[in-house]
Formats: structure tokens, C-alpha cells, sequence
């Protein structure tokens, strides 16, 4: 497999990212990543992916980018 894209068990769909809470218990105003990739040793700590089929408005896709900022950031 060529570097960067990772094995199956480094990719997962419709991941909670807490901005605040857990991993396991996210609380209110974190995000849902379509795709998550990660692949430290290439180089690829974490990846989100948010795939826009034209069903979301531009406010909408620009607060969703705020919510990944604010669980980078640690909430």
C-alpha cells in the first residue's frame, strides 16, 4: 500500500470528535467527521474529511469547520 494511505483499521466513518466530554462520551457542540484517517507514521496524525453533496448551506459547512477547530484547539 503506498505511504500515507494506511491499513482499514486506520479509517473510520461518522466519528464523534468531542469538543468537550470523551472519546467515548462526547458532549454537546463537537463535530462529526465523515472520514477520519490516521497514519502517525506516515506522517498523518489525523485527517478528517467532510464530504458535501450540496445538501448543506454555507453557514452551515462554516460551522461545521468552527467545531473541528474548537476540538483541535481541546474544546
Amino acid at each position: 500500500m503506498p505511504d500515507g494511505l494506511g491499513t482499514i483499521a486506520s479509517y473510520a466513518t461518522e466519528v464523534a470528535l468531542p469538543a468537550t466530554g470523551t472519546w467515548s462520551n462526547p458532549g454537546k457542540g463537537g463535530a462529526q467527521a465523515d472520514i477520519v484517517i490516521t497514519e502517525p507514521e506516515d506522517g498523518v496524525p489525523l485527517l478528517f474529511v467532510e464530504i458535501d453533496n450540496c445538501y448543506e448551506s454555507a453557514q452551515e459547512l462554516a460551522a461545521k469547520v468552527d467545531k473541528y477547530m474548537r476540538f483541535c484547539h481541546g474544546g
